[in-house]
Formats: C-alpha cells, structure tokens, sequence
C-alpha cells in the first residue's frame, strides 16, 4: 500500500468512539481482499503487531483478525475468524454491551364500542370517544383487571369493581363479596363471585338470566350473550331453541369468547366455533398451539406459535393481520382489531373515533 489514507471523519464513528483517554479507537474497513484487511482511522498506523482486531457491522461482531503492517494511518489485518467488508467498523477492543431496557409489559387490553383501554405496569390507560366519560380513568389502587361496554369502562382493584363512563342499566354495581374475574356485554356485566356468577343491567334479551353454575373458572359476554367454563364444559345463556347455537362437545375446555350470536372456545382438539355467522367466522383456519382467542362481530382471532389469525368479515380490513413481533393478545371488535406485542399496541382495520391513536405510553418503539 503506497498512499497514504485519508483520516476516518469523526462523524462517520459516531457510533463507535472510545470516549476514555480521549481518542478514537475505532477505525473503518477500508477495502477487503480475501483474509487480507485495510483498515483505516486516527491512530490505525500506531497499532502493534499481532493486535488483536474485531470487525462489527450494526453493532453486531462479525469477526476478529491481528495486525500484520501498519503504514500512517492504515494498517492490514490479516482476518483468523469470521468476516469483514468495506465500510464495516473495526475496533482494537469489544466494547461493553449496555444494560438490556426490561421489557415493558401491557397486561390486558380490551376495546368497548368506540373506545379502548390497557392496563400497563400498574396504570390503566384508556382513549377513543369520550362522549360518555368512559376514557376518564379515576385512581385506582393496583388493578389486575379492566373491561369495556358499548359506553363505560371498569377496572378489578383493591377496593373491588370501579367504573367510569355512563350507563344506567349497569351503574350503580351491586353488591359482591369476593370477585375474581369480570365480564362486560353492551349493556350488562358479569362477575364470578364466590365461584358462582352474577349478572346485572339491561336484560332485554334474557342477559342477566344466568343457569345454575358452580366452580365457574372463565367467563365471557359478547353483546348481547355470556359464556361461562365450569367444571362440566361451557354453558351459555340466554339460550336459543335453535340447534345452530347449541354448545359442541368440548374436551378441556381453557378459554372461551363470545361475539354477536356466535362463540369460539379452546380446548385439546384447537379452536371450536359455533352459532350463527354469515361472514365464515365458524371456518377456523388450521391452527398450532393456539393458546388465546377472541371474537368480534363479524371476524374471529386467534394466538397460536406466536402469531396471530384472523378469520371471517375482512371488509374494513379488520382480519388482514400486520406484521408483529412477538405478539401476547388479540382482540377483535366490531370493524377493527388489536394486538399486543413487543412495540406496544397495534391496531388494523376501521380507525373509529380515533381509537388508532394510541397513547404515545403504549408504544414502545
């Protein structure tokens, strides 16, 4: 190599400066031939042979070599493992790999008609329309648990069932003793109390008429039906006289969601559905490991292997699942549908009311 080598800029090592001492240690691959390295950068042509060199692109180590020659402000590096290309970063030393961020982790989301809410590290955020009160979330001591209706939301706290928004045919709550999970309909709710369930409000339909039940582990409502997992299987109310809507034999049943005349449950043979669908919701694709669902109008999700399905109505692009990373839940709604995963909250499909903005705490990216 006879001429000498331009210095390396600073601002192309922003990304690799050794700030101790005061000078750079880092140099840039100049040119690659084989197993033979040029490196070039401030203080390349003062580095002693057989030093030991490291090569890195985007931060990530590629390879190691020792130094054969050094001229000025190059040196040729003669590669022992790995690889190296022009441009990539070259370092005489592995830089200490800063402290892993702890993963943020949101808990639960769940999406009333026009808006949604999430619980996060303790806090529960809500967004969308707020005609009715229903995203003004009062304090609340420790939540594990929150729900949507068609205009109000609750949260399981310390100090029981609270709830915020306007409805008079679920507000005020009645009394209960030890609730353990909720579960909300349009314009009803639904507690497991003591083991057994209880419902209340609007009862056009037969909401709030709930069958003997006992031992109940899960419970579910859609608009305007519940499901609940006792020890026998699921059992559903009100009930229908048509066949159409009679609950499947069920093995081991873990979880079940209920949607708009219709209902999907997870048990040792996958994903069942039932009831009456005009939109293909019964259809279940084939699915591996599915370990959570949930319903909406017209379309149906599933997680199964770390990903998520979706079937059904696509006609505001609601099953027309974007690409997530690492993805926890899913819930579907009526035109739209959300999930989380590692970059917070993500929602396709009809943005109604703004619910699409999501609260800049629930993205992580």
């Amino acid at each position: 190599i006879h001429e000498a080598a331009r210095p390396l800029q600073k601002k192309q090592l922003s990304r690799a400066v050794n700030l101790n001492r005061g000078h750079i240690k880092t140099y840039r691959v100049h040119s690659a031939a084989g197993r033979r390295i040029e490196i070039v950068g401030q203080g390349a042509g003062t580095l002693s042979f057989g030093k030991r060199i490291y090569f890195f692109v985007d931060g990530d180590q590629t390879g190691v070599g020792q130094v054969l020659q050094t001229f000025h402000s190059k040196a040729i590096v003669e590669l022992k493992k790995g690889g190296a290309r022009k441009n990539f970063v070259a370092r005489d030393f592995v830089p200490e790999k800063a402290p892993a961020k702890p993963r943020q982790i949101i808990s639960q989301l769940v999406k009333g008609v026009t808006h949604a809410c999430a619980l996060h590290e303790g806090r529960v955020f809500c967004w969308g329309s707020n005609d009715y009160g229903q995203t003004n979330v009062p304090p609340l001591k420790n939540p594990v648990q929150i729900l949507s209706g068609a205009s109000f939301s609750c949260a399981m706290d310390d100090n029981g069932i609270q709830c915020w928004g306007s409805d008079n045919q679920v507000l005020p709550l009645p009394k209960l003793e030890k609730p353990t999970q909720i579960a909300a309909g349009a314009h009803f709710m639904c507690a497991i109390d003591n083991g057994t369930v209880k419902c209340w409000g609007g009862n056009d339909n037969g909401e709030t008429e709930v069958p003997p039940l006992q031992n109940a582990t899960q419970i579910a409502s859609g608009w305007s039906k519940s499901c609940a997992i006792i020890d026998t299987g699921v059992v559903c109310w009100p009930s229908f006289s048509h066949e159409k809507y009679k609950v499947p034999q069920l093995t081991n049943p873990t979880q079940v969601s209920v949607g708009d005349g219709y209902a999907c449950a997870i048990d040792d043979t996958g994903v069942v559905c039932w009831g009456d669908a005009a939109e293909a919701q019964l259809k279940v694709p084939k699915l591996k490991n599915p370990s959570q669902i949930s319903v909406g109008t017209n379309h149906a999700c599933a997680l199964a292997d770390n990903k998520v399905y979706c079937w059904g109505s696509n006609k505001f692009g609601q099953a027309k699942v974007p690409r997530l990373k690492n993805p926890t839940q899913v819930v579907a709604t009526d035109r739209d549908t959300c999930a989380i995963d590692e970059t917070g909250v993500v929602c396709w499909g009809e943005n109604i009311e703004g619910w699409h903005s999501i609260p800049k705490e629930l993205r992580f990216n």
